[in-house]
């Protein structure tokens, strides 16, 4: 799922190219998009075990940043 972000509790974002501010796949529950790839649960907790892969937008980089470097 590469570089991964949250936008809010049920929203998520993966396969982030970092250097694309709008890249990566958007996830939410199958209630809201019915047609998603990903299943919103296995997302979560695929991201809550790559704590590593968490990244977000640096205007100041024009890029997105790993949250733990």
């Amino acid at each position: 799922m590469g570089k991964w972000y949250k936008r809010e509790e049920n929203d998520y974002v993966i396969d982030v190219i970092v250097s694309e501010k709008s890249s990566g796949y958007n996830v939410v529950s199958r209630e809201i998009d019915p047609y998603n790839m990903y299943d919103l649960e296995e997302v979560k907790a695929w991201c809550a075990s790559h704590p590593e892969e968490e990244v977000v937008w640096s205007e100041e980089e024009g890029k997105f940043v790993l949250v733990v470097a």
